[in-house]
């Protein structure tokens, strides 16, 4: 079943939320809908707040949306050896609550939500900023993000070339093959190279505070747009 009701409220596995197959264009319509509640007072969020303890990070929100009369709480651990047993590395949840009664509604998978969420933030600001012409694409990490990123920025762009620069060859040539099956022309690049010849920059590096910088934007075509899911971890200060 794609959904069940439980208890009253619904359970929406991220198989379930996968399977409605909603177009990248309507998810980015839907996050600047709520931007642009947020500005007018309709839509309340509090700051994202983070606990880091050992190897782990453990974030969660809270939304408030008056139109809908929803409340909204979204947990997410990221867990950097997830990856070694076969896990994805970030995993979480979302509780759906009425407004008025603070009754559930619903249980929903957030791993979904997440990535294409983040890339549909990315693709509200890309089609008013970037150039509405980019035929080029250059991804640093090849994970879950440059795979949502990618199916955000295709519908939003005439896209050709993908240049893909990973720190796991395995994964980086199993994003090249994804991009290479929806007849883009892809391929593996050096970090320098990948910036260098992109109209426009994707960087989703996992978030590992002892990498040492490595990009350096002057590297960047005059004209391309950035954009960057990994607090600039990546990205030379000085650059």
């Amino acid at each position: 079943m794609a959904s069940h009701e439980d208890g009253g409220f619904l359970h929406l596995p991220d198989s379930a939320i996968e399977a409605l197959a909603i177009p990248p264009g309507e998810i980015a319509d839907a996050i600047e809908a709520a931007l642009i509640a947020k500005s007018e007072g309709r839509l309340h969020v509090t700051p994202k707040s983070a606990l880091l303890p050992g190897g782990g990070r453990y974030m969660m929100s809270t939304l408030a949306v008056g139109d809908e009369g929803l409340t909204v709480l979204k947990t997410v651990s990221v867990s950097p050896d997830n990856p070694g047993r076969g896990l994805p590395s970030i995993n979480g949840a979302i509780l759906v609550l009425d407004a008025e009664t603070g009754l559930l509604k619903s249980v929903m998978g957030a791993n979904w939500i997440t990535a294409h969420r983040t890339a549909a933030l990315s693709a509200v600001v890309a089609r008013r900023l970037a150039d509405p012409a980019s035929t080029s694409i250059g991804f640093v990490g090849c994970g879950v993000q440059a795979r949502s990123h990618l199916a955000a920025f295709r519908a939003l762009f005439p896209l050709q070339h993908v240049l893909a620069c990973g720190r796991s060859a395995a994964s980086r040539d199993a994003f090249c093959e994804e991009a290479l099956a929806l007849g883009l022309d892809a391929r593996a690049a050096d970090p320098e190279e990948t910036l260098r010849g992109a109209d426009i920059v994707v960087t989703s590096i996992t978030l590992d505070y002892t990498v040492e910088p490595f990009l350096d934007a002057a590297w960047m075509k005059p004209a391309a747009f950035a954009a960057i899911t990994d607090l600039c971890i990546p990205w030379m200060p000085d650059s």
